[in-house]
């Protein structure tokens, strides 16, 4: 960690930012059916169990 990896610092800082675009359009899409989600998730524990 004594030599700093500005490349690698970049790569990570971009991972990141790309997966919190990636989990706020996941975010907005289940938002407006996230009642539809939920019965989805019920349904599946139903078929599970």
């Amino acid at each position: 960690m004594s030599s700093p990896r500005p490349w690698c610092l970049r790569f990570i800082l971009a991972a990141r930012d790309e997966a919190a675009g990636q989990r706020e359009e996941m975010a907005r899409l289940l938002g407006s059916g996230h009642l539809m989600s939920a019965a989805m998730r019920k349904r599946m524990n139903f078929t599970a169990g």
